[in-house]
Protein backbone atom coordinates (compact mmCIF):
# COMPACT_ATOMS: atom_id res chain seq x y z
CA UNK A 1 0.00 0.00 0.00
CA UNK A 2 1.18 3.52 -0.78
CA UNK A 3 -0.22 7.03 -0.69
CA UNK A 4 0.49 10.12 -2.75
CA UNK A 5 1.18 13.40 -0.97
CA UNK A 6 -0.05 16.31 -3.06
CA UNK A 7 2.84 18.81 -2.82
CA UNK A 8 1.71 20.19 0.54
CA UNK A 9 -1.45 21.72 -0.92
CA UNK A 10 -3.12 24.33 1.28
CA UNK A 11 -6.68 23.02 1.53
CA UNK A 12 -7.96 26.11 3.35
CA UNK A 13 -6.67 28.28 0.50
CA UNK A 14 -8.37 26.07 -2.11
CA UNK A 15 -11.68 25.78 -0.21
CA UNK A 16 -12.15 29.55 0.06
CA UNK A 17 -11.65 30.36 -3.62
CA UNK A 18 -14.90 31.11 -5.40
CA UNK A 19 -15.61 29.87 -8.94
CA UNK A 20 -14.79 32.28 -11.78
CA UNK A 21 -17.62 33.68 -13.91
CA UNK A 22 -16.79 32.02 -17.23
CA UNK A 23 -18.14 33.34 -20.52
CA UNK A 24 -18.95 29.86 -21.86
CA UNK A 25 -20.08 26.71 -20.08
CA UNK A 26 -19.47 23.88 -19.68
CA UNK A 27 -15.76 24.46 -19.48
CA UNK A 28 -12.74 22.23 -19.93
CA UNK A 29 -9.45 23.61 -18.55
CA UNK A 30 -5.78 23.05 -19.23
CA UNK A 31 -3.01 24.93 -17.45
CA UNK A 32 0.74 24.99 -18.06
CA UNK A 33 3.85 26.97 -18.85
CA UNK A 34 3.26 26.22 -22.54
CA UNK A 35 6.22 24.63 -24.31
CA UNK A 36 6.34 21.63 -26.68
CA UNK A 37 6.39 19.02 -23.90
CA UNK A 38 3.14 20.45 -22.49
CA UNK A 39 1.47 19.71 -25.84
CA UNK A 40 -0.78 22.73 -26.37
CA UNK A 41 -1.18 21.84 -30.06
CA UNK A 42 -2.27 18.29 -29.24
CA UNK A 43 -4.70 19.51 -26.57
CA UNK A 44 -6.32 22.09 -28.85
CA UNK A 45 -6.42 19.88 -31.96
CA UNK A 46 -7.86 16.95 -29.99
CA UNK A 47 -10.45 19.21 -28.36
CA UNK A 48 -11.48 20.69 -31.73
CA UNK A 49 -11.74 17.18 -33.22
CA UNK A 50 -14.21 16.21 -30.49
CA UNK A 51 -17.90 16.94 -30.57
CA UNK A 52 -18.23 17.69 -26.87
CA UNK A 53 -20.32 20.78 -26.03
CA UNK A 54 -17.55 22.32 -23.95
CA UNK A 55 -15.42 25.43 -24.28
CA UNK A 56 -11.66 25.05 -23.70
CA UNK A 57 -9.92 27.46 -21.32
CA UNK A 58 -6.13 27.48 -21.72
CA UNK A 59 -4.33 29.01 -18.72
CA UNK A 60 -0.74 30.20 -19.15
CA UNK A 61 1.20 32.40 -21.54
CA UNK A 62 0.15 31.25 -25.02
CA UNK A 63 2.79 29.55 -27.17
CA UNK A 64 3.98 31.36 -30.29
CA UNK A 65 1.94 28.99 -32.49
CA UNK A 66 -1.30 28.99 -30.53
CA UNK A 67 -4.39 27.56 -32.14
CA UNK A 68 -7.20 30.07 -32.56
CA UNK A 69 -10.85 29.05 -32.41
CA UNK A 70 -14.10 30.49 -31.10
CA UNK A 71 -14.25 27.33 -28.91
CA UNK A 72 -10.93 28.12 -27.18
CA UNK A 73 -10.09 30.99 -24.82
CA UNK A 74 -6.43 31.69 -24.08
CA UNK A 75 -6.51 33.24 -20.62
CA UNK A 76 -2.84 34.15 -20.33
CA UNK A 77 -0.84 33.94 -17.15
CA UNK A 78 -3.03 34.05 -14.05
CA UNK A 79 -2.33 34.10 -10.34
CA UNK A 80 -2.66 30.78 -8.54
CA UNK A 81 -5.90 31.98 -6.96
CA UNK A 82 -7.45 33.02 -10.29
CA UNK A 83 -6.27 29.79 -11.96
CA UNK A 84 -7.96 27.72 -9.27
CA UNK A 85 -11.06 29.92 -9.57
CA UNK A 86 -11.24 29.06 -13.29
CA UNK A 87 -10.67 25.37 -12.51
CA UNK A 88 -13.51 25.40 -9.99
CA UNK A 89 -15.81 26.78 -12.70
CA UNK A 90 -14.96 24.04 -15.20
CA UNK A 91 -16.29 20.51 -15.28
CA UNK A 92 -13.15 18.66 -16.47
CA UNK A 93 -9.43 19.14 -17.10
CA UNK A 94 -6.84 17.91 -19.56
CA UNK A 95 -3.13 17.45 -18.91
CA UNK A 96 -1.30 15.41 -21.51
CA UNK A 97 2.19 16.79 -20.90
CA UNK A 98 5.30 14.66 -21.23
CA UNK A 99 8.14 14.63 -18.68
CA UNK A 100 6.05 15.87 -15.73
CA UNK A 101 7.06 14.17 -12.48
CA UNK A 102 4.66 16.18 -10.27
CA UNK A 103 2.64 18.81 -12.16
CA UNK A 104 1.21 21.41 -9.80
CA UNK A 105 -1.61 22.20 -12.23
CA UNK A 106 -2.85 18.60 -12.01
CA UNK A 107 -2.75 18.76 -8.22
CA UNK A 108 -4.81 21.96 -8.33
CA UNK A 109 -7.27 20.40 -10.81
CA UNK A 110 -7.77 17.27 -8.70
CA UNK A 111 -8.10 19.38 -5.55
CA UNK A 112 -10.75 21.42 -7.37
CA UNK A 113 -12.71 18.21 -7.97
CA UNK A 114 -12.03 17.89 -11.70
CA UNK A 115 -11.68 14.59 -13.52
CA UNK A 116 -8.48 14.83 -15.59
CA UNK A 117 -7.61 13.38 -19.00
CA UNK A 118 -3.92 12.45 -18.94
CA UNK A 119 -1.26 10.20 -20.41
CA UNK A 120 0.67 7.35 -18.80
CA UNK A 121 3.77 9.50 -18.34
CA UNK A 122 5.28 11.12 -15.28
CA UNK A 123 3.59 11.44 -11.92
CA UNK A 124 0.16 12.41 -13.24
CA UNK A 125 -1.34 8.87 -13.06
CA UNK A 126 -0.45 8.66 -9.36
CA UNK A 127 -1.97 12.09 -8.67
CA UNK A 128 -5.18 11.54 -10.64
CA UNK A 129 -5.72 7.90 -9.62
CA UNK A 130 -9.37 7.07 -10.40
CA UNK A 131 -10.37 10.71 -10.88
CA UNK A 132 -9.89 10.79 -14.61
CA UNK A 133 -8.99 8.83 -17.71
CA UNK A 134 -5.53 7.79 -18.82
CA UNK A 135 -4.96 7.78 -22.57
CA UNK A 136 -2.70 4.96 -23.80
CA UNK A 137 -0.04 7.46 -24.86
CA UNK A 138 3.57 7.54 -23.62
CA UNK A 139 3.16 4.11 -22.07
CA UNK A 140 6.62 2.71 -22.76
CA UNK A 141 9.04 5.55 -23.37
CA UNK A 142 12.59 4.19 -23.21
CA UNK A 143 14.30 7.53 -22.40
CA UNK A 144 15.77 7.75 -25.90
CA UNK A 145 15.48 11.06 -27.78
CA UNK A 146 12.06 11.57 -29.29
CA UNK A 147 10.88 13.73 -32.14
CA UNK A 148 7.51 15.37 -32.54
CA UNK A 149 6.54 15.38 -28.86
CA UNK A 150 3.48 17.60 -29.51
CA UNK A 151 1.85 15.49 -32.18
CA UNK A 152 -0.70 13.23 -30.50
CA UNK A 153 -3.31 12.11 -33.02
CA UNK A 154 -6.34 14.43 -32.53
CA UNK A 155 -8.70 11.47 -32.97
CA UNK A 156 -7.21 9.72 -29.94
CA UNK A 157 -7.54 12.78 -27.72
CA UNK A 158 -11.07 13.45 -29.00
CA UNK A 159 -12.12 9.87 -28.26
CA UNK A 160 -10.96 10.05 -24.66
CA UNK A 161 -12.36 13.56 -24.14
CA UNK A 162 -15.77 12.20 -25.12
CA UNK A 163 -15.44 9.59 -22.36
CA UNK A 164 -14.07 12.09 -19.85
CA UNK A 165 -17.00 14.50 -20.07
CA UNK A 166 -19.35 11.76 -18.87
CA UNK A 167 -17.43 11.52 -15.58
CA UNK A 168 -18.92 13.35 -12.61
CA UNK A 169 -16.87 15.89 -10.67
CA UNK A 170 -15.00 14.08 -7.94
CA UNK A 171 -14.46 14.65 -4.27
CA UNK A 172 -10.99 16.12 -3.84
CA UNK A 173 -8.76 13.72 -1.95
CA UNK A 174 -6.59 14.95 0.87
Amino acid sequence: YHDVILNAINWDFIKHILPFDLSYNPGLVSSAAWRPTKRAQSICNGFLASNIPHHLYMIGKPPSRKIESDRITWMGELSQEKSISVMKSCSHAIHIGKFDPCPNSVIEEVCSGLPVLHTANGGTPEIVRGNGIMMPVDTEWDYKPIHGVDDINPGITAKYLQELVHMERCSPHA
